[in-house]
This record gives C-alpha cells, sequence and structure tokens, in this order.
C-alpha cells in the first residue's frame, strides 16, 4: 500500500496538492455563486412616437411574500433620438390596487461630453439597461403592477422604440 502511494506521489510529481485544492475551489466558487432568476417584458411603441399622456403598464406575479427584486428598465431608442436623456416617472403598486412607490428618474441615453450612446448600441438599434429599483421586497403575493410614462417636454416623444421591465428575483 505505502509502496503504490510512493509510487502514485512520484508519476503525479508534487504538483498533484496544489492542482487538487485549486480545482476544488474553482467548484466551490462555481457553486457558491447564487443565480438570479430573471423576467422580461418588453412593450414596443408606435413609430409615430410615444404619447405623454400613453402609460405602458406591466404586471408581475409574486408567488411568494416576503420576495426580494430589483427593477430596471430596458430601453430600446434610435441612434438619431434627438436628446441625450429621457425622463422616466413609475409607480409601482400592490395587489389590491394600493401604491407602493412612485418616482422619476433621469436615464442618459448618450453621454454628455462625448454624445456617444451609453448601454449597447449598434448602427440601428441601442439598448440602456438601468436599475430603478433596488432589492423591494415585496410582503405580498399577487400581481403587481408598474406603471411608466416619459417625463418629457415633447407632447409626442420619438425615437424611442420600446420600453422593458426586467426583474431579477434574488436569493
Amino acid at each position: 500500500m505505502y509502496c503504490s502511494n510512493l509510487l502514485f506521489r512520484k508519476l503525479i510529481g508534487l504538483k498533484f496538492p496544489a492542482i487538487f485544492f485549486f480545482f476544488l475551489l474553482i467548484i466551490s466558487v462555481l457553486f457558491s455563486c447564487e443565480q438570479k432568476e430573471k423576467n422580461v417584458f418588453i412593450k414596443k411603441l408606435k413609430n409615430d412616437g410615444w404619447s405623454k399622456d400613453s402609460l405602458i403598464h406591466f404586471e408581475f406575479e409574486v408567488k411568494k411574500s416576503g420576495e426580494k427584486i430589483n427593477f430596471l428598465y430596458q430601453v430600446q431608442y434610435d441612434p438619431s433620438y434627438p436628446y441625450q436623456n429621457i425622463w422616466l416617472k413609475y409607480k409601482l403598486s400592490t395587489p389590491g390596487g394600493a401604491e407602493l412607490v412612485q418616482a422619476k428618474d433621469n436615464l442618459f441615453l448618450f453621454d454628455p461630453a462625448s454624445g456617444k450612446p451609453t448601454g449597447e448600441y449598434s448602427k440601428k438599434k441601442n439598448y440602456k439597461l438601468a436599475y430603478f429599483l433596488k432589492e423591494v421586497v415585496l410582503e405580498k403575493k399577487g400581481k403587481y403592477t408598474i406603471d411608466i410614462h416619459h417625463y418629457m417636454r415633447p407632447e409626442k416623444l420619438e425615437g424611442i422604440q420600446s420600453l422593458g421591465l426586467v426583474l431579477e428575483r434574488l436569493p
């Protein structure tokens, strides 16, 4: 037994313990990372513009009380969008219809200094993904709603192609 163990160590050299612990570390890191469940809801907007009084309505289900969620905007906009930012106003409501939170956000779609799009972009489409609520604990089960509208000066906002809501359900 001792001889076979000694032979085994000679065959693989002294690097075996270091390699073994390295792979053990990698495996433990991979299995210890917590995955976030993501839900994405996209609403396409009309080509003639987004009316100021037009709410974009999203509904989502909370299946267990005390669920913790991150909320993100996903804005798809045309490269020729005439402004560097967009103001959005949102309202999150509980299953009973009570207002949970309401606020405004200023999202910069183009860098003020360089004029280049922020987020992911190509020649035809630009995407901006931005958190607007982090680690919100929703106490009740049921259907929640979020209503979003733009808070810009023009009555019809041109250049916004779609608006999405991304939910990251945290463990």
